[in-house]
């Protein structure tokens, strides 16, 4: 039987989005294996054996495939499983300044299928990497996770700023809120290493808006003209409140339509001010229906399906090598 190994995760915000995909594959019947490498030792000799050049034990037959979430470019991070198992593995913030890093990732383990969370870098993967398959599967969570229970008109946060900052943006708004009695949070600005994931959970189900927008435009150098969506806007419109900056491409063929509402970069204070905040229970249909389309288009529930269809894919390839090989 297939299963998915949990890779040590230190990370306090990505670790929680993790697991919501752990249990959804769990509920795949894909089931969780801890990964020996949170063990220190057990590191230190997976990277003597990386530095030995052993992936493959060439003598002894695949064994299941396994899934394995990589978020940074570890080589090692897939021992002791990559000696004996097809791997399927799933990545995101492939940013174009890790690229060589992640090329390297892929060419030393050779997963069946790699999925990424980008079409950008997923495409240049397939070009460095054309032994490997690699899938487009968007980041995603599980709105069971959030509360979407009040209405927006009845939230007691009016502009929610969290995540990376936007510095022209924020400053743009900042006063005029102020000067408007409007309840802004930004808690970045007072916790640089930013606030527990369950804090910000609550302080969306407590916002009427949430900023977002793309790394593309609040770190173009980091970005390189990656324009990718990310865990924010699906943790929002689980949360069902209005989100407004700019939506990626990627997430309007998702939803088949635009689910944030465009900032004007020109104006945005007199947006919110005059706008959008006196008139938001207008926009509690839109909320409302950007919730039921992603309930219905794509959760960890859908990445869970498509990431069991390509283990048993994978296993299926491997069978079908050992029989080439009896054959021969």
């Amino acid at each position: 039987m297939a299963f998915q190994v949990f890779l040590p995760s230190n990370d306090p915000h990505i670790r929680p989005t993790i697991l919501m995909l752990v249990r959804a594959l769990e509920r795949e019947g894909v089931p969780n294996r801890a990964s020996p490498l949170g063990w220190k030792p057990a590191r230190a000799l997976a990277k003597l054996v990386g530095l030995m050049g052993l992936r493959r034990l060439p003598l002894l037959p695949n064994a299941e495939p396994v899934f394995a979430h990589l978020y940074h470019p570890w080589r090692n991070a897939f021992y002791p499983y990559v000696l004996r198992h097809p791997l399927v593995t799933c990545s995101f913030d492939l940013w174009p300044y890790t690229w060589d890093d992640w090329q390297r990732v892929f060419e030393l383990n050779r997963p069946r299928i790699a999925f990424i969370s980008a079409k950008l870098p997923m495409a240049e993967m397939q070009r460095r990497v054309p032994g490997v398959d690699f899938r487009w599967l968007p980041e995603a969570v599980d709105p069971a996770g959030f509360d979407s229970s009040l209405p927006l008109v009845e939230r007691s946060v009016d502009v929610f700023e969290i995540g990376r900052p936007f510095p022209s943006f924020h400053e743009r708004i900042r006063e005029p809120l102020a000067k408007a009695g409007c309840c802004h949070e930004y808690p970045q600005a007072a916790h640089p290493g930013g606030i527990p994931y369950a804090e910000v959970v609550k302080t969306y189900a407590r916002s009427k808006v949430v900023v977002c927008f793309p790394r593309s435009m609040t770190h173009p150098q980091q970005a390189q003209g990656v324009e990718t969506t990310t865990f924010r806007y699906f943790e929002c419109m689980s949360s069902k409140t209005l989100m407004i900056g700019h939506c990626p491409a990627e997430l309007i063929e998702i939803m088949g339509y635009n689910p944030v509402i465009e900032a004007n970069l020109e104006a945005p204070e007199e947006q919110l001010v005059k706008h959008l905040l006196p008139k938001i229970n207008n926009y509690q249909a839109f909320v409302d229906r950007n919730y039921n389309v992603l309930r219905q288009t794509w959760t960890v529930a859908h990445q869970a399906a498509k990431i069991r269809a390509a283990l048993e894919e994978a296993g299926e390839t491997a069978q079908g090598q050992i029989t080439k090989m009896k054959k021969l």
